[in-house]
């Protein structure tokens, strides 16, 4: 008796059991056709993703997250892409030059909305939700990884078909194209608002572009694979493409694993001066807005927003022990040499106590 024995029999005792929970695939036919009609650039699909690109720029430029959550589910964007994916797991190169020319036309309908919205709104000012769209990671490859899958694998049970809206939300289609439109129009005359301070030369359509090419491609990889392990189509008809997916996502790494460098770094000195205020060194530190960092061949320059009393500014030696201590955080990050701003404004903070009443309570 091996080892193994044990375990083969519980699998056969359970396989039965476990066979009834396993939802029947949709026919292939059947998703064929699905596919071939997500991927028709239609006037309802354009319709649907001019009203989407208006609702999300109004988001961005409002900053309110509930009003681009909207946008995203409106969005039909995801369905030309998850067709991409399907032509090319099986072969289909009609449906996949159908499909890449809807996408195409599609982003850059999206960026003309958003172009024509901004120019004429009177607004120059990014907020968070604008920002957080800007500087892409790994982390965000990642997500449009995970949420291709999903996408494919609710697109073949019929049970779970309801799962897309989800899956538009997870991953953000709609507004990057929307920041690189408000970028466009924009441009460096942009102004970036953290707490009491304003910072110009934002290089929003930039990172905004490398964000949406981050979620096309895991997107299309990850649901193409899904498709394949299910049986529609099969590693040999898409070895080729996955293999032009995989070149550019290695493209995109860099730039991704640079971003994702400089969020490990930016997390790393937000957590410095956390502590630094919790020990009470700093303790007239009343608030830090936001930390910047940007890193060059192992050169980290940081930018720190905060505002403070006074007495803190004055004095240099709070500021000399603040730029020490966070260069001996980083320098284990990989950073040998630090350039750091820090931009605080002053504060004056007046206490007010109520001591001519006093109150009680008797249950």
């Amino acid at each position: 008796m091996t080892i193994l024995q044990p375990f083969s029999k519980l699998l056969k005792t359970i396989e039965p059991l476990w066979k009834i929970h396993f939802e029947p695939r949709v026919p292939a036919e059947e998703l064929a056709k699905s596919r071939t009609a997500g991927s028709i650039p239609s006037f309802g699909f354009f319709f649907l993703l001019t009203l989407a690109s208006i609702i999300a720029t109004l988001g961005l430029i409002t900053n309110s997250s509930a009003v681009i959550i909207g946008a995203m589910i409106v969005a039909p964007l995801m369905n030309p892409i998850l067709s991409l994916s399907f032509a090319t797991a099986t072969g289909n190169w009609a449906l996949f030059l159908r499909s890449g020319l809807t996408i195409v036309l599609g982003s850059f309908l999206a960026m003309g909305v958003a172009f024509l919205v901004t120019v004429l709104s009177p607004w120059d000012v990014v907020g968070s939700e604008l920002l957080s769209r800007t500087r892409p990671t790994m982390l965000d490859l990642g997500i449009a990884i995970a949420a291709g899958a999903a996408g494919a694998f609710s697109l073949t049970r019929m049970s779970i078909a309801s799962s897309i809206a989800g899956v538009a939300i997870a991953v953000a289609l709609v507004p990057p194209l929307c920041v690189v439109g408000i970028g466009l129009a924009g441009g460096s005359a942009m102004t970036g608002v953290f707490g009491n301070f304003y910072v110009t030369n934002l290089d929003v359509a930039g990172g905004a572009s490398l964000l949406f090419l981050a979620n096309l491609i895991g997107i299309t990889i990850s649901a193409c694979l899904v498709f394949v392990l299910q049986s529609y189509g099969s590693l040999r008809k898409a070895l080729k493409s996955l293999a032009l997916g995989l070149l550019v996502a290695l493209m995109l790494s860099r730039p991704l694993g640079t971003s994702l460098h400089e969020f490990a770094v930016d997390n790393r000195v937000q957590l410095e001066l956390h502590g630094l205020h919790r020990d009470g060194r700093f303790r007239d530190v009343n608030l830090i807005h936001r930390v910047d960092t940007k890193l060059v061949n192992g050169v980290a320059y940081v930018n720190i927003f905060g505002a403070a009393n006074e007495e803190f500014i004055e004095d240099q030696k709070n500021i000399d022990n603040l730029d020490q201590r966070i260069f001996n955080a980083i320098q284990p990050m990989g950073v040998h040499t630090m350039h750091i701003a820090i931009r605080i404004a002053p504060i004056e903070i007046f206490e007010y106590r109520n001591t001519s009443s006093s109150y009680s309570y008797q249950p």
